[in-house]
C-alpha cells in the first residue's frame, strides 16, 4: 500500500527535536476531562509517589553485568528471497531481530550467534511460519555482513553481502491522518478509526513499512476489539498521542474508550507502539533494557502496581503483571519517563493501577547502552 499517494486531510509539521502531539477522535458522547478519568488518573500515576533511594529505585537491588551489544539494519540481496533488511540486535553471544523483504514488509524472525572473536557469525532466517528459510555463516567487520548463504533446500553456499545503515541525515516529518472503516462478521456493527500516517520519509520501503506497522496496531488494538465483541450499540472514543524523540524515534500512545449507549463504560485501556522511523524498526523491551535485566525491571513494576492497588491483588494477580523481553505494545516513551500499559491484566476494578510511570533516571542503570533510550537520555 502507497500511503504517500492517499488524500491528505490534515498535516502538522515537525520540526523540533521533541514534540508531543495529541490527537483526539471523537466518536459518542464523553470527555476525557469528566470526574471518573480525572479519579482515574490521580490513582494511574504509580509515579508521583515513589519513594527513591539514590535516584535508583527500591526495587533494583544490583546492576546487572553489561553485555557487548549492538542494534544494527543491514541493507541488501539474498538470491532467491529478494531484496532485504535486517534488524539485528547483540547480548553477549546471542543475536536476534527481525527481517523483512522490500516487497512484503512483513517482519520474520532471525536468531543466531557471534563468536568471541567479536566478528565471526552464524545467522537463522526464518519464514512467516516459523520455519527455517536458511541460513549464513560469515563475518561481520566494517559496518558490513560478508557471508555465505544457504537456503533451507540446499546448501550452495552463496556469497552476500548486506551493508550497514548508518543515515544521520534528519528527516522533516509531518503527521497526516487516514480512516480505517470496518464492519463485524455479521454486518451489524460498523466502526470508523482515523489514526496517524508519518510522511516525509525519503526512503519508499521505509515509509511503508512504518506506516504499514502503525496501521496494523491500530486495526488490531481497536477495531476488532470492539466490532466482533459488542452486541449492542456503543459509543467509542479514541485519543492518540503521539511523541518524536531523538530526530529518529516516534512513540504512539493510545487511550480506547468504549460505552454503551455513552453512558455505561464497558472497556477503557491503552496500548503503545514505539518505532524508529529511520530504520523501520519496532522497538521490544528487549531493546531497552539489558537482557539479563528483566527481573530487577519486573520487581519494580509490581511494587508499584501493588502500592498503587493498596495491596489488593493476590500474588496471581501481580505475577500476571510481569513484562516479557519480546512485548512492543505494552509501553510508550515520552521524553522523560516510560509508561507501562498493563490495564487488561488486572481485574476490571483495579485497571487503573496497570499504568506504571517510572522516569529515566530511575532506571538507567538497568538501559540497554546501544537502545534507544541510552541515546534519549544523552
Amino acid at each position: 500500500m502507497d500511503f504517500l499517494s492517499r488524500k491528505i486531510k490534515k498535516i502538522i509539521a515537525y520540526s523540533g527535536v521533541s514534540l508531543v502531539i495529541t490527537l483526539g477522535i471523537i466518536w459518542g458522547v464523553w470527555s476525557c476531562s469528566s470526574s471518573n478519568t480525572s479519579s482515574q488518573e490521580t490513582q494511574q500515576d504509580s509515579l508521583s509517589n515513589a519513594k527513591k533511594e539514590n535516584t535508583q529505585l527500591a526495587g533494583i537491588s544490583t546492576i546487572p553485568p553489561q553485555l557487548d551489544n549492538f542494534d544494527k539494519s543491514f541493507r541488501g540481496t539474498i538470491p532467491s528471497v529478494g531484496s532485504l533488511q535486517i534488524n539485528l540486535r547483540r547480548y553477549g553471544s546471542e543475536l536476534s531481530g527481525k527481517w523483512w523483504t522490500m516487497s512484503k514488509l512483513e517482519n520474520q524472525d532471525i536468531k543466531g550467534k557471534i563468536e568471541a572473536d567479536n566478528q565471526t557469525i552464524h545467522l537463522i532466517l526464518y519464514n512467516a511460519q516459523g520455519d527455517v528459510l536458511g541460513n549464513m555463516s560469515g563475518k561481520i567487520d566494517e559496518g558490513q555482513i560478508k557471508a555465505n548463504w544457504n537456503a533451507a533446500e540446499n546448501n550452495t553456499g552463496i556469497p552476500v553481502v548486506l551493508q550497514v545503515d548508518e543515515s544521520k541525515e534528519n528527516y522533516k516529518i509531518k503527521i497526516d491522518e487516514l480512516e480505517l472503516n470496518r464492519k463485524s462478521s455479521d454486518n451489524k456493527q460498523s466502526l470508523k478509526i482515523t489514526y496517524p500516517v508519518l510522511l516525509g520519509i525519503p526512503n519508499e520501503y521505509i515509509s511503508n513499512k512504518v506506516n504499514q506497522v502503525i496501521e496494523k496496531y491500530f486495526e488490531s488494538k481497536t477495531l476488532v476489539d470492539s466490532i466482533d465483541k459488542v452486541t449492542y450499540p456503543f459509543s467509542e472514543d479514541v485519543k492518540f498521542e503521539i511523541t518524536f524523540l531523538a530526530n529518529e524515534f516516534i512513540s504512539i500512545c493510545k487511550h480506547h474508550h468504549l460505552s454503551k449507549n455513552n453512558d455505561t463504560q464497558l472497556f477503557d485501556d491503552s496500548h503503545g507502539i514505539n518505532i524508529n522511523f529511520k530504520r523501520g524498526k519496532q522497538y521490544e523491551l528487549r531493546d531497552l533494557f539489558n537482557a539479563n535485566a528483566f527481573e530487577q525491571l519486573n520487581a519494580v513494576i509490581q511494587a508499584r502496581i501493588s502500592k498503587s492497588c493498596g495491596g489488593a491483588l493476590t500474588p496471581e494477580q501481580l505475577e500476571a503483571c510481569r513484562v516479557k523481553p519480546e512485548e512492543n505494545t505494552s509501553f510508550s516513551l515520552s521524553k522523560d519517563k516510560i509508561t507501562f500499559h498493563l490495564t487488561e491484566r488486572l481485574p476490571y476494578k483495579l485497571r487503573g493501577c496497570g499504568y506504571v510511570k517510572i522516569s529515566y533516571q530511575d532506571l538507567a542503570v538497568l538501559f540497554n547502552p546501544s537502545g534507544p533510550l541510552a541515546e534519549i537520555m544523552q
